[in-house]
């Protein structure tokens, strides 16, 4: 079978931002990626966050709606927010990442758009995360700041401890 080659389109975007917000709004940021494959349209989406503001689908135009500027006078409603956020208990868990460092990612490098600590742990065997640990001190090694090293370290010992220690037994020539 031939090299089959697929269209894709990517969008970034932000949950209740607009055009020209400011990067410092607590909004969770989020991607899009669509395939346009002989067998039809694939959609994969994903947000900076292990959680979202709603689980029932038939309220996710109601929360977009409470995050976006009124239509009588144009401005953002902070009680319009809340009140969907405290109407509907299942976004105090969203809301809670939200207001940590999760909700003003430094940049789209810098997010965790998924769960490496259970990939870490349940999905890579021995073999993979040796591979892991020497693909990631490998990196390091060829030339990082020492904040850009440490941060690295700490990032890794956050996902999986032991894991972490090795990344940096083998970074400090152990």
């Amino acid at each position: 079978m031939g090299e089959t080659k697929t269209e894709m389109l990517a969008r970034f975007s932000t949950v209740a931002g607009e055009q020209g917000s400011p990067d410092t709004w607590r909004d969770p940021r989020g991607f899009a990626l669509k395939f346009y494959a002989e067998q039809g349209n694939y959609d994969l989406v994903g947000n900076n966050t292990p959680v979202f503001f709603v689980r029932d689908t038939i309220k996710f135009q109601d929360l977009i709606r409470s995050q976006k500027r009124r239509p009588d006078n144009g401005l953002r409603d902070n009680d319009m927010q809340w009140d969907f956020w405290t109407l509907s208990p299942e976004s105090a868990h969203q809301v809670t990442w939200l207001m940590g460092d999760r909700g003003i990612p430094k940049t789209y490098r810098h997010m965790n758009f998924g769960q490496p600590g259970t990939m870490v742990r349940e999905v890579l065997d021995d073999a993979a995360r040796d591979r892991l640990v020497d693909n990631v001190a490998g990196h390091l090694l060829g030339g990082v700041s020492r904040p850009v090293l440490d941060r690295a370290l700490q990032y890794w010992r956050n996902i999986d401890k032991k894991l972490g220690d090795r990344i940096a037994k083998k970074v400090n020539g152990g």
